[in-house]
């Protein structure tokens, strides 16, 4: 039963996609067991990247790191899950750490094996490392494209030519893709690395919308409307991208018809997203507004670490879209908040000025000088209207 979880994993792997059931069975045999205790981590974000693992029992998470020190949670992975695959095509550093939540075995297969059982025991016609480099990332191009919905209809063939037509890119964490406002001239496939996708607000804030990771796409919108784009891209972690330029892309469209009706379907479903955005938005916004927060900030709590795929229904992906709601419910929460500890602390303070005075007061009445001038003044009032009268008669 292990050796069917581990063979059918590793026949998803688009690197293994070509191999035959005997040349998979023999790879597994290759693979190399290790565990992890729960909470060990089994490697760090930017470590270097040379292994591919299997999970045979128990399961890890995949977490990010970001700017304010929160952890994002990428993704679980348990039995059958693979992940590392790309540190077989190259030797980048880890764009993610992982951490064992269980007891947990793993299979690893290094880079070095894998090459060396290629060059071994396929009939690619690889005569090097280096082409077998070559092989592989085309293959894994093509299989980013089929995860794509405007271009999952296309036959190989045809996918292997607009492969052809993909650009690499690389960029450092931090890097700005590109800002909102900027022209909008390619669209983008990320093959390494995460993302954030943001705007800017008028006080110089940075709002994010949203997080993508490895087979996320962005960008194709400006590939259609000839626009600025709506939003700006950051790379979170280091980054490798495919990208696809509008004249490439015009001449797909006018070429494969198939490609222009799921671009319109495509097109169909961010509109339905947009609206279930904008309900949520106008829900959110009545409830902050009535200050009723808990609803809201309960509601974000849920996805706010949760990286949203786009496999993932409406409700859950605008609820972490609207993610920037968090950070505008918790600042309006906290200055009404820090106002009623002023004005309390304001009612305190009179309310002992008040208490001081009162006591500053009994002070000089209950003295002997108060009580004789009080007397005094009793004798005054008491005498002051025969003395008048005498006054008068005289």
């Amino acid at each position: 039963m292990e050796n069917y979880l581990v063979e059918k994993a590793t026949r998803r792997i688009p690197l293994c996609w070509n191999l035959s059931e005997t040349a998979i069975a023999r790879l597994t045999q290759l693979m190399v067991p290790q565990q992890l205790e729960a909470g060990e981590v089994l490697f760090r974000q930017g470590d270097r990247g040379t292994d591919m693992f299997i999970v045979v029992e128990g399961t890890v998470k995949v977490v990010l790191a970001d700017e304010h020190g929160r952890e994002l949670l990428l993704k679980e992975t348990g039995p059958g899950g693979v992940f590392g695959e790309l540190a077989l095509l190259s030797q980048q550093p880890r764009a993610a750490t992982v951490v064992a939540t269980a007891f947990t075995r793993l299979l690893k297969l290094t880079r070095a094996t894998f090459l060396q059982f290629l060059n071994n025991n396929t009939t690619t016609g690889a005569d090097s490392v280096q082409s077998s480099y070559r092989d592989l990332s085309q293959q894994y191009k093509v299989e980013l494209l089929k995860r794509i919905d405007w271009f999952a209809s296309l036959p190989p063939d045809e996918l292997a030519l607009l492969a052809n037509r993909l650009r690499v890119q690389k960029y450092d964490r931090h890097d700005i893709i590109f800002r909102r406002g900027d022209p909008g001239d390619a669209f983008y496939i990320i093959v390494q690395g995460w993302v954030n996708a943001f705007v800017t607000s008028q006080e110089g804030d940075t709002i994010v919308l949203n997080q993508f990771g490895p087979g996320d796409s962005f960008g194709e919108m400006a590939l259609l409307d000839n626009k600025p784009r709506s939003a700006g891209i950051m790379a979170l972690t280091p980054l490798q991208l495919l990208s696809l330029n509008r004249a490439e892309f015009s001449a797909v469209l006018q070429e494969h018809p198939a490609v222009a009706l799921e671009t319109l379907l495509g097109l169909s479903s961010k509109l339905r997203f947009a609206a279930t955005y904008v309900e949520k938005a106008i829900v959110w916004s009545r409830r902050i507004a009535d200050g009723d927060y808990s609803m809201v900030l309960d509601e974000i709590e849920a996805t706010q670490n949760e990286v949203v795929s786009a496999l993932q229904d409406d409700d859950v992906s605008v609820s972490a879209l609207l993610s920037a709601f968090y950070k505008l419910t918790q600042g309006v929460q906290q200055r009404e908040d820090k106002l009623r500890q002023e004005i309390s602390a304001l009612k305190l303070q009179i309310q002992i000025d008040e208490d001081k005075r009162q006591e500053q007061v009994k002070a000089i009445t209950e003295t002997d000088f108060f009580a004789a001038l009080q007397a005094k003044l009793k004798e005054i009032r008491q005498g002051h209207s025969p003395d008048v009268s005498a006054q008068t008669d005289e």
